[in-house]
């Protein structure tokens, strides 16, 4: 089934939050979507600005870091299944950076910068089997030096990681609990975890909006992420 997502007075409107077992079948196969090489475009990155760290300033592990880390360990519920690969490189360059290896904090910072631009393209990449009806809230591909541009200039970078990766509070909702119960259990999510996923991730963090979930038969009103009011609807 095919959905379809409008801008307008509403924000936006999401027909079949509960996937149909295809959409979930593109969900599962995207679970290896990136590898973990070197990225050219990440290299011209900090070429241009002399190497300089983003996460790592002054050779320090900072919170920004230590964030970021926890971000890849988790990103395997959400389809980046190399992020605790990229996470465990990241940390044992950043321990030989400690032990006096200076080339070290720079592989340290690039690994980090890799995982999070493959992480944030995660997160941008249009839903499987969803319609745009306007251009306006069609996902934009956005490119590796936009990505770190946006991070090294922001305020907070801790804020900043924390705005992108949370995404909505619904969105953030289904992931921390796909990820404790794939801490609890080792079992990797559920593809129908996985397609929500991919549906909730293109609800707007801000602003309101209706969402029908087709398997329960109720139209959701939703202002800023938060539920404020349902009713039953006839879906089909």
């Amino acid at each position: 089934m095919t959905k379809r997502l409008f801008a307008g007075a509403a924000a936006a409107a999401l027909m079949g939050l509960c996937a149909s077992p295809a959409v979930a079948a593109d969900a599962s196969l995207n679970f290896r979507m990136f590898g973990v090489s070197a990225d050219p475009s990440v290299d011209a990155f900090y070429a241009a600005r002399q190497s300089a760290p983003v996460w790592l300033g002054a050779g320090q592990d900072g919170s920004a870091a230590r964030d970021l880390i926890a971000i890849l360990k988790r990103a395997q519920v959400e389809g980046l299944s190399e992020g605790p690969e990229i996470a465990a490189q990241a940390e044992a360059a950043m321990a030989r950076a400690k032990n006096g290896d200076r080339t070290a904090l720079v592989e340290a910072d690039r690994l980090l910068s890799t995982g999070w631009v493959h992480y944030v393209q995660l997160l941008h990449r249009p839903a499987p089997g969803m319609t745009y009806a306007e251009n306006g809230i069609t996902p934009r591909t956005t490119s590796p030096q936009e990505i770190l541009q946006l991070a090294s200039a922001a305020p907070s970078l801790d804020a900043h990681l924390r705005t992108v990766a949370d995404v909505n509070p619904l969105y953030a909702s289904i992931r921390d609990a796909a990820f404790a119960q794939f801490q609890a259990t080792g079992v990797r999510p559920d593809p129908r975890i996985l397609a929500s996923l991919e549906q909730t991730r293109v609800f707007p963090a801000k602003g309101r909006y209706v969402v029908v979930d087709a398997a329960s038969a109720r139209l959701m009103m939703v202002q800023d992420g938060q539920t404020v009011d349902s009713m039953k609807v006839i879906a089909g």
